[in-house]
């Protein structure tokens, strides 16, 4: 006897499930980002900081009215955890979009470069 045909919208759901569970892995497995993340709370509900409206006018930004999340432009380091901007959600995807697209460019021209002489090193950062 043989296993019915999977339903393809239950499949597609249960992919999408388990694509979010590996991201949420991914991002909570870097003790930097958490390290961020907490002191950022903590500087909010100490009143340091104070969440502010969407700081860019991007073209499907939500407006100042928008939930603001917060955008570590300068990475997750101690000295940068609390530097960044006021985004709201769809300018925050369209600025991580923006990032992986400079990284991908730059990992791109490093292998067309040879990796400056050092195969097996694949520099990222400028």
């Amino acid at each position: 006897m043989s296993n019915p045909p999977r339903n393809p919208w239950i499949e597609a759901k249960r992919r999408a499930k388990e694509a979010r569970r590996r991201q949420w892995v991914r991002d909570h497995e870097r003790p930097d980002r958490r390290a961020a993340w907490d002191a950022l709370r903590a500087a909010i509900a100490s009143c340091k900081v104070s969440r502010q409206p969407c700081e860019l006018a991007g073209p499907d930004c939500e407006g100042p009215e928008a939930r603001a999340e917060f955008h570590h432009t300068h990475g997750y380091a101690e000295e940068h955890q609390l530097t960044g901007l006021w985004v709201c959600r769809p300018c925050h995807v369209r600025l991580h979009k923006a990032e992986a697209r400079r990284a991908r460019k730059r990992a791109a021209k490093e292998a067309a470069e040879g990796h400056r002489g050092r195969p097996g090193v694949l520099i990222l950062d400028d």
